[in-house]
């Protein structure tokens, strides 16, 4: 996945504004959905206000962070479902067993960003764009 930014100059310094594209207006997956514009902050680098880059993450790593994103979550879920089933024929035990499973593997997540944060691995690359476009 490809975006393309321009250079911007903010009070953090230069970074790259990506303007959402029409798709994500209504996906509000991540911060796209949510605003009409992000910035990036730029790597070390000869920019100037105005240039174009490109902002790119791997397919492979978009695809290992949507499943991740989705698929831990949902396995939870499915997790608690099934526990509940087991436990209960009750259908509200179920439903709260598999609703407060998926919350935890929601959580997990979320106390797990700061260390996948640190990894560069979901990092995307930014380069200034070609010129013969």
């Amino acid at each position: 996945m490809t975006r393309e930014g321009i250079v911007v100059k903010t009070p953090q310094g230069l970074m790259a504004q990506v303007k959402r594209q029409e798709a994500c207006l209504t996906c509000r997956a991540c911060e796209f959905g949510r605003t009409e514009e992000i910035t990036y902050p730029l790597p070390e680098g000869n920019y100037n206000v105005g240039d174009t880059v490109d902002i790119t993450l791997p397919d492979k790593r978009l695809f290992s962070a949507s499943l991740l994103a989705y698929g831990v979550p949902l396995v939870f879920l499915i997790a608690g479902l099934c526990l509940g089933y087991l436990i209960s024929s009750n259908e509200l035990v179920q439903t709260l067993l598999a609703l407060l499973f998926g919350g935890a593997g929601a959580l997990i997540l979320l106390a797990s960003e700061k260390k996948r944060r640190k990894t560069r691995r979901y990092r995307c690359t930014v380069s200034k764009a070609d010129s013969a476009k």
